[in-house]
C-alpha cells in the first residue's frame, strides 16, 4: 500500500487511522471503497482504489497482530494531529455541533 500513496497522503492516513492493517480492509472492502472515495474525492482515481483494494486482499506480508494494527492507528492518529497542528488556525478545527445548538 505504501507504494501506491506518497507518505502525506491524508487517505493513506485515515486508512491506517480507521482500518490499521491491510487485512482489515481487505475485510471490509466495500466501505473502504467508498470512504476512499469520500476521503481522496476527484484527487482518487477509480484505479488506484480498486489498486489499494486488491493489495490489501493479495498481501504476502505477515498479518498485523491486534496489538500491532492498534500501535499503527495511534501513530496515524499522530500523524493526523502533527498536520493539523502545523496547518493555520481552525483549518483542522470542526466545532462541536452540541455547542451550537441554541
Amino acid at each position: 500500500m505504501l507504494a501506491l500513496f506518497d507518505l502525506d497522503s491524508v487517505t493513506l492516513e485515515k486508512l491506517l487511522i480507521t482500518y490499521g492493517s491491510p487485512q482489515a480492509i481487505a475485510a471490509d472492502a466495500g466501505q473502504a471503497t467508498k470512504n476512499m472515495k469520500a476521503w481522496g474525492g476527484h484527487f482518487l482515481k477509480d484505479d488506484k482504489i480498486a489498486c489499494v483494494i486488491a493489495s490489501a486482499i493479495h498481501t504476502i506480508g505477515q498479518p498485523c497482530i491486534d496489538g500491532e494494527r492498534r500501535y499503527l492507528q495511534a501513530l496515524a492518529t499522530e500523524m493526523q494531529h502533527s498536520r493539523c497542528q502545523a496547518k493555520p488556525p481552525n483549518s483542522c478545527w470542526k466545532p462541536a455541533s452540541w455547542l451550537m445548538k441554541g
